[in-house]
């Protein structure tokens, strides 16, 4: 990316030259062509040739020159434009790829939580099944163990897919902004919603 960097300043640089030359071939432009003006509106036309040749011969050197700066910098533009949609690619590749690289650590750091989430679930649930003669102790019971076992399934679902996404990201693959519905996941909503 340093490279890129320092060839769209020299290029800038360059830029910059050729616009301040092109002002001055404009400028000098002008004023032959107001020199060959005056020429015509104040000498003798019949008498005056040499005079007015060498005017026309600058006229058309300065033109040259303008124009041979403008052509220039024309180009240079281009490549000035080339360079900058190249290092806009290469700094967007740089940040994917710092947030594919984020999405995969911050998985890793749920995949290393989840399993202790669930242990902690299944300790609480057993310590509160001792109480079974307290109905509400019992109902906290089934809740933590039916929370669980969605969480367990969910996560296997949704880890799957984030994974997907760390490539997707990387990649710069278009991301869907709905969830996908696998087969198995839409019969698990289906019976959730049948027994509400």
């Amino acid at each position: 990316m340093e490279k890129l960097e320092a060839e769209l300043a020299s290029l800038r640089t360059r830029a910059a030259a050729l616009d301040s030359r092109h002002s001055a071939a404009e400028a000098a432009h002008d004023d032959a062509k107001a020199k060959l003006q005056r020429h015509h509106l104040d000498a003798d036309l019949d008498a005056d040739d040499k005079a007015r040749a060498k005017l026309e011969t600058a006229v058309a050197a300065c033109a040259v020159t303008r124009d041979g700066y403008a052509n220039a910098l024309v180009e240079v533009q281009a490549k000035i434009t080339d360079a900058e949609q190249k290092l806009a690619a290469e700094r967007a590749t740089v940040e994917r790829k710092a947030a594919s690289e984020k999405l995969a650590s911050d998985l890793d750091a749920v995949e290393r939580a989840l399993p202790d989430y669930l242990a902690a679930g299944k300790r609480f649930a057993d310590a509160l099944e001792k109480l079974h003669f307290h109905h509400e102790s019992g109902a906290m019971v089934r809740f933590i163990c039916n929370t669980a076992t969605q969480v367990e399934v969910a996560a296997g679902f949704a880890l799957v897919e984030l994974r997907g996404m760390v490539v997707a990201v990387r990649e710069a693959l278009r991301l869907s902004r709905q969830p996908s519905r696998s087969p198995l996941r839409s019969r698990l909503l289906s019976r959730r919603r049948r027994r509400k």
